[in-house]
């Protein structure tokens, strides 16, 4: 269930993130792992705080379809994992299926918004919204638009629970997932060892007692100019098709 977001000092961050056990479950022999890393440390630019979506005070509103915003996208699961259920809980299984896209749940439980203090998002389990049980337990998936090395999010109503996080990249492979115990409310960053950049999709699970919520998605955007160099570019092959096609 959603709480009110608290606004935590660096020190505070810090111990939490220190307090937190990480289990990193590797992909094989020679991958590169992600990092539990401060998220003030955090250097990716872009941020999504859900203030734009229409949210009312707890329980506030169910999303049935995609949620797609400025820079990612939030849905319940990739297309091509598998929904399952742990007691009331949603559960994730198998790859998604490349190119990554999102896949919303069935109606009522898929996502809902709610303001408290601030908009907070989170997944609806299998009770269905706007039943308590529901608010929190469900899983929670986000589609980067540019892939990142960095990724960072709050967590919102946790009561010492555990979540998964599962890394993809864009063709649907796995590159890390990532088990935080003993969860509390704050601010939680990522980052791949040396920096590769190919972070491209993250679902989220949770067995938290009173489920979680999110708020304050970090993710790295389109370095300044890229748009306009790619601009170029398509008008640059527009100008040498039409000169092709010139009699």
């Amino acid at each position: 269930m959603l709480s009110p977001p608290r606004s935590d000092s660096i020190r505070a961050l810090r111990a939490r993130l220190l307090g937190t056990v990480a289990l990193l479950l590797p992909l094989g022999a020679g991958a590169t792992p992600i990092d539990l890393t401060p998220y003030a440390s955090l250097s990716v630019t872009g941020l999504e705080d859900f203030e734009s979506l229409a949210a009312p005070p707890y329980p506030g509103a169910p999303f049935d379809g995609v949620v797609d915003l400025d820079g990612s996208a939030y849905a319940e699961r990739f297309a091509g994992q598998t929904l399952g259920a742990s007691g009331l809980f949603d559960t994730l299984s198998g790859l998604p299926s490349g190119p990554l896209s999102l896949v919303a749940g069935a109606a009522s439980q898929n996502l809902v918004a709610a303001t408290l203090g601030s908009v907070g998002v989170s997944g609806l389990g299998a009770a269905g919204f706007p039943a308590e049980d529901a608010n929190g337990e469900g899983a929670f998936s986000i589609l980067l638009d540019v892939d990142s090395a960095e990724f960072g999010i709050e967590i919102l109503g946790a009561n010492a629970g555990t979540a998964t996080f599962d890394f993809y990249r864009r063709d649907g492979s796995l590159i890390e997932s990532v088990t935080l115990t003993g969860l509390s409310d704050g601010l939680y960053g990522f980052a791949r060892e040396g920096g590769e950049i190919d972070i491209a999709g993250v679902s989220i699970t949770n067995d938290d007692p009173a489920g979680i919520g999110f708020d304050n998605v970090r993710f790295a955007v389109p370095e300044p100019g890229s748009a306009g160099l790619l601009a170029l570019g398509l008008l640059g092959t527009g100008l040498a098709a039409r000169r092709s096609s010139a009699p």
